[in-house]
């Protein structure tokens, strides 16, 4: 017996809800958090603007998920913050924000796209804001598209490319 263990015969969906909620939730923080100059996750889910921005992010998220596990969001929402205000772990922005142009797509997207969230919204802002940011003080982006988000960034009305987020999911 394992306590807190499902065996289940499909894992999509409890991919899907760690990927919207759990790892969309750890990117809001990171983009936002480094913007507020915060270092850590457990800092940033205490600050008085994320916090309320995370909440609202993993309840659009877990709006997208099947019924059977959308019963569960509340309580997995709840352990998030939980863990996330976890001093121990020390777990770093900086860490967190390296290839968003990877992760974004699925972490962000498909809840946008289905929900229309405002909370994913402030996180690509956020990420948008990042690489402006970054590029502007002279660090390289960690991120396999780092050179065309650089260029992108540099032009008179900077767009970030985000063809790889059209395609996701």
């Amino acid at each position: 017996d394992w306590p807190g263990v499902q065996l289940v015969d499909d894992v999509a969906p409890h991919e899907k809800r760690k990927l919207r909620m759990l790892n969309g939730a750890h990117s809001l923080l990171a983009y936002g958090g480094l913007e507020r100059g915060l270092t850590y996750v457990h800092e940033a889910v205490r600050d008085p603007v994320l916090r309320p921005l995370v909440s609202e992010l993993m309840k659009d998220a877990g709006a997208t998920l099947p019924a059977a596990l959308q019963v569960q969001v509340p309580d997995y929402a709840e352990a998030l913050l939980r863990r996330f205000e976890n001093l121990e772990l020390a777990h770093r922005l900086d860490q967190i924000a390296m290839d968003g142009s990877q992760k974004l797509p699925y972490r962000f997207v498909p809840t946008l796209r289905e929900t229309g969230s405002q909370a994913v919204i402030a996180g690509m802002r956020a990420w948008i804001s990042y690489c402006v940011s970054e590029t502007a003080e002279g660090r390289a982006l960690n991120d396999p598209c780092a050179s065309e988000i650089a260029s992108a960034v540099k032009q008179p009305d900077p767009v970030v490319p985000l063809s790889g987020l059209v395609g996701a999911e």
